[in-house]
């Protein structure tokens, strides 16, 4: 996973940090940058946040972290870009230690992170926890 130092501000996209327009992020740590998969351009972003883990009869493993609205809302900014169909997401994941791959659901307006059974083992998740995690589009 690519590390960005913590003063790296908040950029919309590669043509406004390349023209200087960059907003600085306000207590959320998102990190914009670019891509390159299959011959496309893509945005990406890593985004760090506190969630509490819920329980959702959905695709299995049936724990998953909602993402809050305002760092939902940064990811549909380049969903299109990014799905690969029904408005899934691929992303990388950390939670404590362990990093995996998966892909955000949307549900309600927000996206779910799937937390994987061997993740629950390993970090001790349950629902109810209060976890932080970091996501990279």
């Amino acid at each position: 996973m690519h590390q960005h130092p913590p003063h790296t501000p908040l950029c919309r996209s590669t043509r406004a940090a390349k023209s200087g327009q960059v907003e600085e992020s306000k207590g959320l740590t998102v990190y914009s940058g670019t891509g390159v998969a299959t011959g496309y351009h893509k945005e990406s972003m890593t985004l760090e946040f506190e969630a509490e883990a819920i329980w959702w009869r959905g695709p299995a493993p049936f724990v998953f972290l909602p993402i809050p609205a305002k760092e939902s809302a940064e990811i549909k900014s380049i969903s299109s870009q990014v799905t690969y169909g029904w408005g899934c997401i691929p992303v990388t994941v950390t939670i404590g230690k362990t990093e995996y791959t998966t892909s955000l659901f949307p549900k309600d307006g927000i996206y779910l992170v799937p937390v994987k059974v061997v993740v629950q083992k390993a970090e001790g998740v349950k629902v109810g926890d209060v976890v932080v995690a970091t996501v990279e589009v």
